[in-house]
């Protein structure tokens, strides 16, 4: 929480900061001798050929930035033609011949969210280095009086913090975006005591917990049974602990799986085995994704595990278990097939006190 409150709070700094820059520097400029402002007129004069290489720098910058948005938008909204559901049918929409694929902003949106935070540091910090180089060569020029230079400094000066500014705020709205967009559903834990004890169960991102069953407050305390039968305090009896939570998910789509929707049980029998889950935990993974994944065309699945799981929502058990198996599968309906590197799968052991886990989300 306190980390989120910096984060929000940054902007409101940075916003203060270059108000205030901006009203210093104009009191400043109204400040100046009509003698002054003449002589930075002149100055401005003598400096045009180094201006205008400044701002064709600048030009030049943003063209490359609208190139490489306009061409990563440009291979996502392809993508989208393949990485998406499919439109259910219309008679409306018939008439106007068979239709199988459809944009999807949100999905286009939250591709280029993924990586325009990264844009943005590179566009930052290259503005930043064309202005420190269009400062210093007016520092260094010989066609400039020392009084020149005084008030070009002033006149062109302080002219980063707005860029940081906007910069940080368009940044902070994608990240948060990014947040709020993705959602890890129904992981569910099981916990495989060798005998009958108490078991203390503590979720590292609390804040990032949109549901829970039983109730998750700092943590869960439980009995647990080898069984994996669960009673809480209140002697209320489960057979897992249920919690769903919010998370940014970034994926390479060249590794993992596609899968045709009419072969989803076979692969998730198969592959769930793989992965460390017993028949139970196959069959209510299977009962939960199955609705959602069978009817596509096709469907995109990689399977997170081990530490990609843990910094997604990190996991402490008291006591320590000897075995902890995670599994959170990201899928995203197809319209047609696609090539991608299959994913490897190790498959665990399962031996001692023994902790399951399985969740998904759909991309």
């Amino acid at each position: 929480m306190g980390q989120l409150l910096l984060i929000l709070a940054l902007p409101v700094i940075l916003g203060i900061l270059t108000i205030s820059g901006k009203i210093s520097k104009k009191e400043q400029l109204e400040a100046l001798s009509t003698e002054d402002k003449e002589m930075l007129e002149r100055a401005k004069e003598k400096i045009n050929n180094l201006k205008k290489k400044h701002d064709l720098a600048i030009k030049i910058l943003l063209g490359i930035w609208v190139i490489i948005t306009i061409l990563f938008l440009g291979n996502v909204i392809l993508d989208n033609f393949v990485f998406n559901e499919p439109l259910q049918p219309s008679p409306v929409l018939d008439k106007f011949g068979p239709i199988t694929t459809h944009f999807c902003f949100s999905s286009i949106l939250s591709d280029y969210l993924s990586v325009f935070t990264l844009y943005l540091i590179v566009y930052v910090i290259s503005r930043i280095i064309i202005q420190m180089v269009f400062m210093n060569k007016i520092s260094k020029s010989t066609e400039l009086l020392t009084k020149e230079k005084e008030l070009l400094k002033l006149y062109y000066g302080k002219k980063i913090m707005p860029i940081v500014f906007w910069s940080f705020l368009i940044g902070l709205v994608s990240i948060i975006y990014q947040i709020i967009s993705q959602t890890a559903d129904k992981p569910i834990i099981y916990l495989y005591p060798e005998k009958e004890e108490k078991v203390k169960v503590k979720l590292s991102k609390k804040e990032c917990i949109t549901h829970s069953y039983p109730k998750y407050k700092d943590e869960w305390n439980v009995t647990a049974k080898p069984d994996g039968t669960l009673v809480d305090e209140d002697l209320n009896e489960y057979y897992a602990l249920y919690y769903e939570s919010k998370y940014s998910c970034t994926l390479d789509k060249k590794i993992g799986f596609c899968v045709k929707g009419e072969d989803t049980i076979k692969f998730l029998e198969e592959k769930l085995e793989k992965l460390g889950l017993n028949p139970r935990e196959k069959e209510e993974f299977i009962i939960y994704w199955l609705p959602k994944m069978e009817n596509n065309p096709y469907n995109y699945i990689y399977f997170k595990t081990g530490h990609e799981v843990e910094e997604i929502m990190g996991l402490d058990i008291t006591p320590k278990p000897d075995t902890i198996v995670r599994v959170l599968m990201c899928f995203k309906p197809l319209n047609k097939k696609v090539d991608v590197k299959e994913q490897e799968i190790i498959t665990p052991v399962r031996k001692g006190f023994t902790v399951v886990e399985w969740g998904g989300t759909q991309l």
